[in-house]
């Protein structure tokens, strides 16, 4: 699993903002840091703002989608939705693509 890791253009985490997951987070930041070096946090629900949870793990947010249970079933499903998580995952998509054509043009 390492191997794919530092083979990986980047490296995304998703979390919750809250204060077990961040320490979660806090504690194994060096070592995923030693994966890749462009890491990266999705944060999932509400609780700690993004600029905050930046500022507190040296690491950036990528973007914020909701806690939005009955959107994950019909993707784990794949079944068509429309619900906030489907527009969000869409847009994270989006950017990470953009950052990645962005990098391989460097």
């Amino acid at each position: 699993m390492l191997g794919l890791l530092r083979s990986a253009d980047a490296l995304v985490v998703v979390a919750r903002p809250h204060d077990d997951s961040l320490a979660h987070m806090a504690a194994r930041r060096v070592h995923m840091q030693g994966w890749s070096h462009r890491l990266g946090l999705v944060l999932v629900g509400k609780g700690y703002p993004s600029a905050q949870v930046t500022e507190a793990l040296g690491l950036p947010v990528l973007a914020g989608i909701p806690d939005d249970v009955k959107g994950a079933q019909a993707l784990w499903h794949q079944r068509g939705s429309d619900s906030p998580l489907s527009r969000h995952a869409a847009q994270l998509a989006g950017q990470l693509l953009h950052a990645a054509h962005q990098g391989s043009s460097r």
